[in-house]
């Protein structure tokens, strides 16, 4: 069964027609005292009013039906770990195997405060508020491209939102599969709207490398960031200065800047109990692995994941 869900809206400007496959029992659950037929339609006239909730629908109508168990039984275990020994369970870096991040451990662990065995919608809905508050945080970075009396600023950040929230990644990796990409992406996209939005200044940048250090704690594929990040410095700080000595001051400050989000990044793990040192030596450590297609959808996963990288041998038998 299909629904047609925006015709008229400004999602028109996107697209001609959005369809989302409902099963009909979830459908009634979700949609409430709703009728439903085998091809129910929500009336166009009333989709600009229920657009919010017609993305959250989108959501959640998929985590309950689509997942990837092997994953989903390692976050369920996380969230049994920490509902029976706490933090200190959780995260171990002498257990053999443990190869995630200190953070990433404990955002996949937050169900595990309500239910000792979380149902996958449990384990998937901090998720699903990740993706809502990206595509949000997307959507104010794109407001920031228009003066506040522009009319197509409203069009920009619903067209953008849409985006994020419709896009196949992110409710293929969130929603369906049941990663959490979403999250440090969240932090990394916060930390782009610190940088370029609103009145500059030196505090908004240190809270903005901080958005990132923690965006980096959590999973270190928010390096892909770094690059802009430092462009967006540099030419704040020294290319736009002419003088030789202002120059050489906002270097120092783009290193100081540098040195504040690599400490913060550093001392994250201390309050579950992991040193500095633990901290950086588990970082350096996962950089030696030897699998660039590791569920990879970028260059190196063409030919197939989980291939042996030309090199030492792989920390893994099988490949």
């Amino acid at each position: 069964d299909f629904v047609p869900i925006l015709e008229r809206s400004p999602f028109a400007a996107l697209v001609d027609r959005v369809h989302i496959t409902v099963p009909r029992e979830a459908a009634g659950g979700l949609l409430g005292p709703l009728h439903v037929e085998p091809a129910l339609r929500i009336s166009a006239a009333r989709a600009d009013r229920i657009g919010a909730i017609g993305l959250v629908n989108g959501q959640a109508l998929i985590a309950p039906h689509v997942a990837y168990y092997r994953d989903i039984y390692v976050l369920i275990n996380n969230a049994t770990r920490l509902h029976d020994g706490g933090f200190a369970q959780l995260v171990n870096f002498n257990e053999p195997g443990f190869i995630l991040p200190v953070w990433y451990q404990v955002f996949t662990a937050l169900p595990g405060f309500i239910s000792r065995t979380p149902s996958v919608v449990l384990i998937k809905t901090p998720i699903i508020v990740a993706d809502l508050l990206l595509a949000w945080v997307a959507s104010r970075l794109a407001a920031e491209r228009f003066d506040p009396n522009d009319p197509r600023r409203t069009r920009a950040t619903v067209a953008v939102a849409a985006a994020v929230l419709f896009g196949p990644a992110v409710l293929g990796v969130g929603a369906a599969w049941g990663q959490i990409e979403a999250v440090p992406m969240l932090f990394a996209a916060l930390g782009s709207l610190l940088l370029v939005g609103g009145t500059t200044s030196l505090r908004r940048d240190a809270g903005a490398l901080a958005a990132f250090a923690f965006a980096f704690a959590i999973k270190p594929h928010a390096t892909f960031f770094a690059p802009v990040v430092l462009y967006v410095l540099v030419r704040r700080y020294v290319l736009q200065h002419s003088d030789k000595r202002a120059r050489c001051i906002g270097a120092a400050k783009i290193v100081g800047l540098a040195a504040f989000g690599a400490v913060l990044w550093a001392v994250s793990g201390l309050p579950f109990g992991v040193s500095t040192s633990e901290q950086v030596n588990f970082y350096r450590e996962a950089s030696g692995s030897t699998s660039t297609s590791a569920n990879a959808f970028n260059f190196w996963g063409i030919f197939g994941f989980w291939r042996g990288d030309a090199g030492p041998a792989s920390k893994y038998p099988e490949l």
